[in-house]
């Protein structure tokens, strides 16, 4: 069974803001992130958790993102936001760009080892590895 999980910490937010969080947070989920969604829900037993923890400090936005995507953590911390969106929206894109290059690199390495080790060198080079 699929299961996607968002989980919301807060410091020194007030309840406006929070519920603003929320929808920003299942705006980008829904709109920006529906691509890598779709491909993460095609595999039955996939599971998604991200952590959402924002901070207010001196009028400015702190955020710790930490996500766990089939197994794949990533962690993104953004400090000193004035725009609350800016962070969201950040934090997010950061996402999604990971998981679509672990994706990525997937399908290279698989091609890497059906092609044999005559192209193993060329792996080394791309990746450093």
């Amino acid at each position: 069974m699929n299961q996607i999980t968002l989980h919301y910490y807060y410091e020194w937010i007030t309840d406006e803001t929070k519920a603003s969080i929320q929808e920003l947070c299942d705006y980008e989920l829904n709109h920006k992130f529906d691509i890598v969604a779709k491909k993460l829900l095609k595999n039955p037993n996939s599971t998604w958790s991200i952590k959402i923890n924002i901070a207010l400090r001196d009028g400015q936005f702190d955020g710790i993102f930490d996500a766990i995507i089939n197994g794949h953590h990533a962690r993104y911390q953004r400090e000193k936001f004035a725009n609350l969106n800016d962070l969201i929206v950040h934090a997010f894109d950061h996402l999604k760009n990971d998981y679509m290059k672990l994706n990525n690199k997937k399908w290279f390495s698989a091609i890497i080892e059906y092609l044999g080790d005559g192209f193993r060198y060329l792996k080394k080079r791309l990746w450093n590895k």
